[in-house]
């Protein structure tokens, strides 16, 4: 990470996490909400698999928990 980021930034969006995504199950809801900053995300699909982007979980804040509401 220290090669990607500056001491004391936080590590955000598209430019440290590139393609970097969590793999959801196929069952997983379309719509989630980061309880802590209210943020809403869908889910992405590339065929067979879905996927939330962590360069969009992770845009704003260093830490994301979700909810599917």
């Amino acid at each position: 990470m220290s090669k990607v980021i500056k001491v004391g930034t936080f590590p955000l969006g598209e430019k440290v996490w590139g393609t970097t995504h969590v793999e959801l199950p196929a069952n997983a809801p379309q719509e989630w909400t980061d309880v802590l900053t209210g943020r809403k995300l869908t889910t992405q699909s590339s065929g067979k698999k879905k996927f939330l982007p962590v360069s969009e979980i992770l845009q704003i804040f260093p830490v994301a928990l979700f909810s599917d509401a």
